[in-house]
């Protein structure tokens, strides 16, 4: 009898220690949807960077001042029922040149801010470099490197509803922009986020982002997971 109460505590103790981790650990579905949130414009994300370096390109190549760096501070801020943000973009840029002819405008840019949103709130900051080549009038799209990193501390509203804090790097040789709507129409990126939840338990996902064009991607996991994105 003794032996079957002491089988019965050590297996109610693993029981409840397998739920614990369960319950504590970043699910997919919450660091994906950190990714997500890192992504959309509506929360001033890569995609909305990608479309300004789109945008500071064209103004920079009217008159390009070759090898002169050059600065910009952005402010976006936002507020609604459902939905905030505060950023401040802090962007670096240059146009290089070859022989007096632009081959390519670099960006580099700094973030500091928060959102909330229905799904996860969150508190970061962000750096970026972006650089623009395909510069001559005959290319319909500027072809974009891109390399992202991004810190914070989030609290999600879905899945286990963990807080956490994460760092999530994207890096791209290939995605296109249209020169003359500024959106990304193509391309693909390896993404990795890692962090852990406030007790200490330690996540680590890594996989790809596919943009498909028309304001939509794909965050594809290594599990094989995946989940749409509106850009």
């Amino acid at each position: 009898m003794k032996k079957s109460m002491i089988f019965g505590m050590a297996l109610a103790m693993l029981v409840m220690s397998c739920k614990k981790e369960e319950e504590t650990m970043v699910s997919e579905d919450e660091a994906a949807e950190t990714v997500t949130k890192s992504m959309e414009t509506d929360n001033s994300g890569v995609n909305e960077q990608l479309e300004e370096s789109a945008k500071m390109a064209e103004v920079a190549l009217v008159n390009p001042l070759c090898s002169v760096a050059q600065d910009s501070t952005i402010v976006k801020s936002y507020s609604s029922a459902t939905r905030t943000l505060d950023y401040t973009f802090t962007w670096g840029y240059q146009v290089n040149c070859t022989n007096s002819i632009p081959s390519n405008v670099t960006f580099n840019y700094s973030s500091t801010g928060s959102y909330t949103t229905p799904r996860m709130d969150s508190d970061d900051s962000a750096t970026g470099e972006i650089v623009l080549t395909q510069l001559v009038a005959s290319e319909t799209n500027y072809k974009a490197t891109l390399d992202y990193s991004r810190n914070g501390s989030q609290i999600s509203k879905i899945g286990n509803a963990n807080s956490f804090t994460s760092t999530i790097t994207v890096n791209s040789s290939n995605i296109l922009i249209d020169k003359s709507t500024y959106r990304v129409v193509s391309g693909d990126a390896t993404l990795a986020i890692s962090g852990s939840s406030t007790d200490g338990t330690a996540f680590s996902y890594g996989g790809t982002i596919t943009f498909l064009g028309n304001m939509d991607a794909t965050i594809t996991l290594d599990s094989g997971a995946t989940y749409s994105v509106n850009l």
